[in-house]
């Protein structure tokens, strides 16, 4: 999030994170408008590219989502990456990611769920479904050899 010391200068703001403090503080000073995602383009996100839809709902983010807002589903930490790119790169990421998950967690423990953007704990044999795209073949590798995907 590209934080503007809450100027009220910015046109329009992406972040990742709905439940994060920053979109807190800054749902408190100023009034936010959350724009929807049109239907025809959440379609073909959805049937294209395996993306699921979501809807932020009224009340969100301390009261500031004033109605139900059509979007994506972004709840998982996806990393994506380009066809060509080294499957053992690939295979090593997915084995950092797993086997130090700790050291993910420890930024978010002491938050409750709520308003933490990672659902710990990580569990390797759950963070690879339903995530509406394939996997790299190096990550379902991964996945496979270690037990976390039959």
């Amino acid at each position: 999030m590209i934080t503007l010391g809450i100027q009220e200068k910015a046109d329009v703001v992406v972040h990742e994170g709905r439940k994060t403090p920053p979109w807190s503080k800054l749902a408190q000073s100023i009034d936010l408008t959350f724009m929807p995602i049109r239907e025809d383009i959440l379609d073909m996100m959805s049937e294209e590219y395996g993306f699921r839809k979501a809807v932020l709902s009224s009340g969100m983010i301390d009261g500031a989502v004033k109605e139900d807002v059509p979007t994506l589903d972004w709840s998982e930490w996806l990393l994506f990456t380009r066809d060509d790119v080294d499957s053992d790169l690939i295979y090593l990421i997915t084995k950092i990611v797993c086997e130090n998950r700790h050291l993910f967690e420890m930024s978010f423990k002491g938050q409750d769920l709520e308003h933490s953007d990672l659902v710990y704990p990580m569990e390797p044999s759950e963070i690879w479904r339903n995530v509406g795209v394939p996997l790299h073949p190096a990550a379902e590798q991964y996945f496979k050899e270690h037990g976390y995907m039959s």
